[in-house]
């Protein structure tokens, strides 16, 4: 978040986190959410997306616990929850949308931030492409991709995102704006269920 290019700009324009279920992504993307908005500046654009609606409204369910848990932010932001919305008096907000009917939107935004929640359920690249020629205008904006690790279809946008980080991981592939993280078992959990047992595994 803090690493900056030789320009005095935030060195990742882009990012994607993949780690098995139930390791609290949904979690720290909400506490993400609630750290831009408050420390991004006036007018800081932060906006969820997801495939479906009950998807995008995780992270805001997150973002709004994180709110209501600290009297000093929750004095600073005001949340909507009919409209899955929080603001800044500053100008600054964030908004949960959802499904690939945002796609044609998506590309009059002008965001800070963009949290795509679990990529891997998306049939298409539409709204992923949309995503990313709106936020190439900032030259701070972060689209941040936070998805379960483990999907086997390879014909979708999830797996070539995969693909992307863990080349860059490898040191295969250089690209100096993009950060990765992948968190899971070894290949041969696959096939040796006592591997899985193990806790390095976990």
């Amino acid at each position: 978040e803090g690493w900056k290019n030789k320009f005095g700009r935030r060195r990742f324009r882009k990012g994607d986190i993949f780690v098995a279920k139930k390791q609290a992504k949904t979690t720290f993307s909400g506490g993400y959410v609630i750290y831009r908005l408050m420390t991004g500046g006036p007018n800081t654009k932060c906006y969820g997306f997801a495939y479906d609606r009950n998807q995008a409204s995780l992270i805001f369910g997150h973002a709004h616990g994180f709110v209501r848990s600290s009297p000093a932010v929750e004095s600073r932001l005001d949340v909507i929850p009919s409209q899955k919305r929080i603001f800044r008096e500053n100008g600054s907000f964030y908004v949960a949308m959802a499904g690939e009917g945002n796609a044609g939107g998506a590309e009059g935004i002008d965001p800070n931030l963009v949290l795509f929640d679990e990529i891997h359920v998306q049939r298409s690249r539409v709204l992923y492409d949309s995503i990313t020629y709106a936020s190439a205008a900032k030259p701070d904006s972060l689209l941040l991709s936070v998805s379960t690790v483990g999907v086997a279809d390879q014909t979708s946008i999830w797996w070539e995102q995969y693909e992307y980080a863990k080349g860059i991981l490898a040191g295969d592939v250089h690209d100096d704006a993009r950060f990765a993280y992948v968190a899971q078992a070894d290949d041969e959990c696959l096939t040796n269920w006592a591997k899985c047992g193990e806790e390095e595994q976990w």
